[in-house]
């Protein structure tokens, strides 16, 4: 995948719904955290 596309795909993720982004986010730092607890 070139640069350019890459950065156009990003754009439209951005838009989609910021909202979805947010929720997206929290799930992924609660899976960080537990991957990171099971390290320990």
């Amino acid at each position: 995948m070139k640069a350019n596309e890459f950065k156009t795909w990003m754009e439209a993720f951005n838009r989609m719904s910021r909202g979805q982004r947010v929720i997206g986010g929290i799930y992924h730092i609660q899976n960080v955290n537990a991957y990171d607890s099971r390290l320990k």
